[in-house]
């Protein structure tokens, strides 16, 4: 009994051994892990701000060239009486 409680002992020694060594891996990826999403949330923030930008800018050059038509169509109009 003396040798099997020995046996089950050292089994879990190296099991123990095993897990901890995975341990240190499991941190680095985690790590790993989070600086990339880390980054990637600075990125869509970045892209996010650029995209809003550009929709501004969309909406703006839109609502003047809604207005150069409409002034188009006037002077047309004007040139046609």
């Amino acid at each position: 009994m003396g040798s099997e409680l020995q046996v089950n002992y050292q089994k879990l020694a190296q099991e123990y051994a095993k897990l901890r060594a995975q341990v240190d891996v499991l941190k680095q990826a985690v790590r790993t892990e989070e600086n990339a999403k880390a980054s990637l949330e600075v990125e869509l923030r970045t892209k996010d701000q650029a995209l809003r930008k550009h929709a501004q800018k969309n909406e703006s050059l839109n609502f003047r060239n809604q207005q150069l038509s409409k002034r188009v169509s006037m002077l047309q109009d004007y040139l046609e009486s």
